[in-house]
């Protein structure tokens, strides 16, 4: 992707695997984003900019979301909230499930 969506969005990946690179998407900066990736039976991997002021709450049931810290919900739940910079006062908002699946979010060091 090359650019992030500009309304609240949602993602499934159901019996298979989906990468949703990010990597190179401008940061939004205007306004609060959520997105939503669900994944069920299946592997997904979310590739974030590095520097993106990102929220994230992953759930899993009988699977894993594994986030940018190296922390992971295995049974249960996590959260995770970057740094950012204080001139950016928007956050993205990501929730995460997995069920009897895999969720593995990363971030992307811009320009490699």
């Amino acid at each position: 992707y090359t650019e992030f969506p500009t309304t609240n969005t949602e993602y499934s990946t159901v019996f298979s695997k989906s990468v949703y690179n990010f990597g190179d998407a401008a940061i939004p900066t205007d306004k609060i984003l959520k997105l939503e990736f669900n994944t069920v039976f299946g592997d997904s991997q979310i590739i974030l900019p590095e520097g993106l002021p990102v929220r994230i709450k992953g759930e899993a049931v009988f699977g894993a979301v594994k986030l940018p810290n190296g922390n992971a919900a295995a049974f249960g739940s996590a959260d995770y909230v970057s740094e950012h910079d204080s001139a950016l006062s928007h956050f993205v908002q990501i929730e995460a499930n997995a069920v009897f699946g895999n969720i593995d979010i990363t971030l992307k060091k811009q320009g490699f």
